[in-house]
Order: C-alpha cells, then structure tokens, then sequence
C-alpha cells in the first residue's frame, strides 16, 4: 500500500511563489497584448471580449489575495513567517506586473510605480493579515470557508454580474464567463484543502 502526501512546507511555498509570478506575468501580458486602438475603436470585438475575460479573472483580488493565503498555508507552523510571506508575495507580484508593463512603454516608471502606490499599500497592510490567516486556518477551517465566500461575492461586489443593461455584449458576457470562472476556482481550492490524502 502506498499514500500520497502533501508536499513539504517548502515545496508548498516555492509551488504558491511560482503560480503567483506566473499570473502576474500573465495580466501583464493581458494589458501589453490589448493595448492597441483597434480595441478602443471597437474593430476587433473578438479580441476585445477576450481582454474583458481575461481581465478580471487575472486581475482578480480574491485571486491575488488567495497567494498570500496559501503562502501562510505553507508557512502554518511559524506564523510570523506566514505574516511577512503574506505581503512578500503580493509586493514581488506587484512589482513584477508593473515591471513588465513599464518595459514595454504600457507605463512609464512613475505611473507604474508612484500613481498605483496605494496598490504596494495595500499589500503592505493586508499581505500580512491574508498570510496570518492562512497560517491559522489550519486551527481555524472555517477561514477556508471565507475565502470561498469571497469568491462567491467578488463577482456580484464588482459588477461582473448581473451586468449593465446598456453595457455592450463584449462586456456583459465576457463578464459572466469571468464571474463563472471565479467561482470554479474558489471550488476547485475548497476541494484540494478539504479531500484527505489519497491512499492507493
């Protein structure tokens, strides 16, 4: 007989560090692929649907959120790691957005870097406190059960649904399939921390 176990604490973290880099990277990639006017003149309402999917699904707060949450998972047994982790993803995520955006002229540096300072702000405050929590959630379950609210209710609070009556098609369903998508992944991480480890 042989199990299946979690992966070291380590190896958790380093797994949450590179997923995290990998949607900064990707919403990056998301402003600096649909940056150009045919998008603004409305010509290319394929491309301009996908952009208003991928927007708000990358940009998600609950998603950038859950990193610093499953950073402090992995750091559950020395929660002032956990709390420091917790900004640490959010701020190296912030910067390498910004980074990418500003070495591709989407922004200069100071727009990046001081016009969206309340965003390296925020990550300053509230890293910790989502780091903290992931760390306790392990004593705590009913926190995992917040973090799936807020996926839940993203999408409602941001008005991805039910939509603007006189919003265009390129918005109103690309904003479904966004909300839809949101609540597929607060599932999918509701079931990987709640299934027991396989045995086989």
């Amino acid at each position: 007989m042989t199990s299946r176990s979690p992966a070291p604490p380590r190896h958790r973290s380093q797994y949450v560090l590179l997923a995290g880099l990998a949607v900064s990277v990707a919403y990056a990639v998301v402003h600096i692929a649909f940056s150009d006017p045919a998008l603004i003149e409305g010509t290319a309402p394929a491309r301009l649907s996908l952009r208003n999917y991928l927007g708000p699904v990358l940009g998600s707060g609950m998603v950038w959120a859950l990193f610093a949450y499953l950073m402090g998972k992995a750091c559950s047994h020395r929660w002032t790691t956990a709390f420091f982790a917790g900004a640490g993803i959010l701020l190296l995520m912030l910067a390498v957005h910004y980074g990418l955006l500003s070495a591709f002229g989407i922004y200069d540096w100071q727009t990046a870097f001081l016009a969206n300072g309340a965003w390296f702000l925020f990550a300053l405050i509230a890293g910790p406190l989502f780091g903290a929590a992931g760390a306790f959630s392990h004593r705590l379950g009913w926190l995992d059960y917040v973090a799936v609210l807020g996926f839940v209710l993203e999408p409602l609070v941001t008005g991805l649904i039910p939509g603007n009556g006189i919003d265009p098609q390129t918005t109103t369903t690309p904003g479904y399939l966004a909300a839809v998508t949101l609540w597929m992944i607060g599932a999918v991480f509701f079931y990987c921390e709640r299934r027991a480890p396989i045995k086989g």
